[in-house]
């Protein structure tokens, strides 16, 4: 059950509207790259090392404590194997919607590929990659 209290005061103005919805997106974009890290079996230590960045930095990023830029986002879901997409789609006024923002994560299909034999092998292995 929403707060019809709090909606009407996120929608007062234009300016608590656009405040919304900057907070909003926001929130969104790091639930999933949490959820991203989670399934990715990944911890912030992890995601920092991947990255050449402090464990810190990282943590402060999803704090809220560093002002986040749309390569910031795209590095982070890259370091999770995921890929981060944007969609916009009109405010509808009265409305108020909270529609979640859609983080993209492919499920890393597997691709064989075979590798050259090497003088002693007699038959060519093969490696499996994720794409």
């Amino acid at each position: 059950m929403r707060n019809e209290a709090w909606v009407s005061r996120q929608s007062a103005s234009d300016d608590a509207r656009r405040l919304y919805e900057e907070e909003r997106l926001i929130v969104h974009v790091f639930e999933h790259l949490s959820d991203t890290l989670e399934h990715a079996e990944m911890t912030k230590a992890d995601l920092a090392r991947v990255l050449g960045s402090s464990r810190a930095h990282v943590t402060q990023l999803f704090n809220g404590q560093r002002n986040v830029t749309l390569r910031t986002i795209a590095d982070l879901a890259w370091a999770c194997g995921a890929r981060a997409t944007v969609a916009l789609e009109p405010l509808r006024n009265g409305e108020f919607i909270d529609v979640p923002v859609r983080l993209v994560s492919q499920k890393n299909p597997t691709i064989k590929v075979k590798t050259a034999a090497r003088s002693d092998d007699s038959v060519s292995g093969a490696s499996t990659l994720a794409a």
